[in-house]
């Protein structure tokens, strides 16, 4: 029984690891047919998370204290949530 759990455990880590270690799945290179974020509602019009990638406009968007925050690909979201409170208010400190 405990060998199953510390299967399960390892196992859960490495999947962990492996999505955390995963890039963006976004292949935008400013492109211009990018829409800005703002004109979608999110308050931002460059990825919190791969730094100066545009927001693609049909990428998730999270709600962070009653502000939209846009991202370049939709597995940009799950790095967000991982942020701290501190860093997400930094970045969109800058929006303010």
């Amino acid at each position: 029984m405990i060998q199953t759990v510390t299967h399960r455990v390892v196992a859960l880590a490495a999947l962990c690891g492996a999505v955390t270690l995963t890039g963006c799945k976004s292949d935008d290179a400013g492109d211009a047919s990018m829409r800005s974020g703002v004109s979608m509602g999110a308050v931002n019009d460059t990825c919190p998370v791969m730094t100066g990638k545009k927001v693609d406009p049909d990428a998730t968007m999270a709600d962070f204290e009653g502000t939209k925050v846009g991202f370049c690909c939709d597995g940009c979201i799950n790095k967000w949530n991982t942020m701290s409170y501190a860093q997400k208010k930094q970045f969109l400190a800058q929006y303010q």
